[in-house]
C-alpha cells in the first residue's frame, strides 16, 4: 500500500520541485512513520534509524524518487528537442532564457543538478595500479563506465535482479550459481568435480566468479525491464541517477544504526530474500522480529527496565540482566543473546530445533579457519569487544564478517552468506 499508494499521491507534481533535499522532507516523514509502523514500533520511537528502515523495507527515499522524476522529464525533454513533447515546457527548454544574470530557470538548474552527479556516477569504478617503477600503488578511476553504489548495494541488487528479470544472467552470477549449486545455469553439472558445496560447503572460501562492479553494472543495465513507453537509454539514465543520489544519502548517513552496523556488516546484501519471505503468509511475524534486528531496532532490556520504574512498578529482573535466564546481558545485543546464549527453557527447545545446526556449523568453521573470532576487537567503534556470539549471530540474521584489515572485495562469496535465503 505504502509503495503503491502512498507515493504516487504525494509525489504527484515532484518533477517541479525535485533536486532540492528540504521539499522531500515532509514526505519523508510520512514514509519513516509507516516504516515503523510496519515494524509494529510507536510512531515517536527514536531507537531506530527510520533511512536504515526504509531501506530494509525496499522504501525509496523520497528525495531520491524526486531526483530520479526531475531528471526523466528532463532527460525526455532533451531527447524531444524536435517538439515532440505537446508541452509549454518544451518550448522553454529548448529556448532557454539568456538574460537573467546569476539567476536559474527549472532548465538551466536541472542541467546543473544533473552534471554534479556525473563524477559520482564512476565512484567505486576504480582499479589499482603500479604508478612507478618502486611499485608505488595507486587507484585510477575510469570515468567510461558507471559504478555508483559500493559493493555490498551493488551485490545486493545483482541478486535482487536476478530474482525479478529473467533476463539478467551476468557471468558472475553464472559462475556463483555453478560453485554453490554443483551446475551450470542450463542445470547441466560442470565438467570439473564439486565437492558437495551444498551439503558441506567450505566455510569462508570464495567462489570461483570474479566480482567487478563495473562490468555487473553493465550487466544489469544490458538485462534491465523497461517500462513501456521508455528507451533502454532513459531506463538506464535514470537508474545511474537514482543510485547515486541513494549513495550519497549512504555517505552522510553517521547514525550508528545504519554507518557501525547495517553498513559494516553487509546486511543490505540480502534484504531481497526478507522480500521474498513476505509472500509466505505464515512467515511474517518472523520476518517482523528478524528486521528489527538487522536493523538494530530489537527491543532493549534497558528500555524495558526504565519504563517499569517510570510507571513506579518494581521490575522482576535486574538492571541489565535477561528477563528470561537472569544472566547478565550486553545492551545492544539483546538479540544475540537470545539467539545464542540464552538459557531459557523455551529459548533453549526453540534453538534446539531451528538453529543449532548454523551456530555449530559457524563456529567450528570460524575456530578452524583460524580468524580468531573470540579476540575480534573495536571493530564497532565500541569500547566492548567483538565476541564469538556476535560473529555467530552476524551471520545468522544475513550479514558478512569481514574482520579488521580486510578490504571491501574479500570474504563476500562465503557460501553460508550465498545460501542466507535457504534459512
Amino acid at each position: 500500500m505504502v509503495r503503491n499508494l502512498v507515493y504516487s499521491k504525494m509525489l504527484y507534481g515532484a518533477e517541479l520541485t525535485g533536486f532540492q533535499a528540504v521539499h522531500a522532507e515532509p514526505m519523508q516523514r510520512v514514509i519513516n512513520t509507516a516504516a515503523k509502523w510496519i515494524l509494529g514500533m510507536q510512531q515517536n520511537n527514536t531507537l531506530a534509524d527510520a533511512f536504515t528502515l526504509c531501506f530494509e523495507l525496499g522504501l525509496p527515499p523520497v528525495h531520491q524518487e524526486m531526483y530520479a522524476m526531475r531528471a526523466r522529464l528532463n532527460y525526455k525533454l532533451e531527447a524531444h528537442t524536435d517538439g515532440g513533447l505537446n508541452s509549454w515546457l518544451q518550448i522553454l527548454y529548448d529556448s532557454p532564457p539568456d538574460d537573467l544574470g546569476t539567476s536559474h530557470t527549472w532548465v538551466t538548474l536541472s542541467k546543473k543538478w544533473i552534471n554534479k552527479l556525473g563524477k559520482d556516477m564512476s565512484k567505486y569504478n576504480c582499479t589499482l595500479t603500479v604508478e612507478d617503477e618502486a611499485g608505488t600503488l595507486k587507484l585510477v578511476y575510469h570515468t567510461e563506465a558507471a559504478a555508483p553504489l559500493r559493493p555490498w548495494a551493488q551485490l545486493g541488487k545483482a541478486f535482487e535482479m536476478l530474482v525479478r528479470s529473467n533476463a539478467y544472467m551476468s557471468e558472475t552470477q553464472a559462475g556463483l550459481r555453478t560453485a554453490f549449486l554443483g551446475q551450470s545455469v542450463e542445470g547441466v553439472p560442470p565438467d570439473y568435480p564439486l565437492e558437495a558445496p551444498l551439503i558441506r560447503p567450505c566455510f569462508g572460501e570464495l567462489a570461483d566468479a570474479d566480482w567487478d562492479l563495473p562490468v555487473e553494472r553493465q550487466e544489469i543495465d544490458r538485462s534491465r525491464m523497461v517500462p513501456q513507453g521508455r528507451t533502454r537509454g532513459e531506463a538506464t539514465k535514470i537508474a545511474l541517477i537514482r543510485d547515486t543520489v541513494l549513495e550519497r544519502m549512504m555517505s552522510s548517513n553517521t547514525s550508528k544504526g545504519f554507518n557501525q552496523f547495517y553498513d559494516l556488516f553487509s546486511l543490505g546484501t540480502t534484504r531481497g530474500f526478507l522480500w521474498e519471505a513476505v509472500n509466505r503468509p505464515d512467515l511474517t511475524e518472523g520476518v517482523r522480529w528478524l528486521c528489527l534486528m538487522r536493523t538494530r531496532a530489537f527491543p532493549t532490556v534497558e528500555g524495558a527496565w526504565q519504563r517499569i520504574k517510570r510507571s513506579r512498578k518494581v521490575p522482576h529482573f535486574a538492571r541489565g540482566s535477561c528477563p528470561l535466564c537472569l544472566h547478565a546481558i550486553r545492551q545492544g545485543w539483546e538479540w544475540t543473546h537470545l539467539l545464542i546464549e540464552c538459557m531459557s527453557v523455551p529459548v533453549r527447545r526453540e534453538r534446539l530445533e531451528h538453529l543449532t545446526p548454523s551456530i555449530s556449523y559457524i563456529q567450528r568453521n570460524l575456530v578452524n579457519q583460524g580468524h580468531q573470532a573470540i579476540r575480534y576487537a573495536d571493530a564497532m567503534g565500541r569500547e566492548e569487544q567483538i565476541g564469538l556470539a556476535e560473529v555467530v549471530s552476524i551471520y545468522l540474521i544475513g550479514g558478512l564478517y569481514r574482520p579488521p584489515g580486510f578490504s571491501d572485495g574479500e570474504g563476500w562469496f562465503d557460501t553460508y552468506f550465498l545460501g542466507f535465503g535457504a534459512t
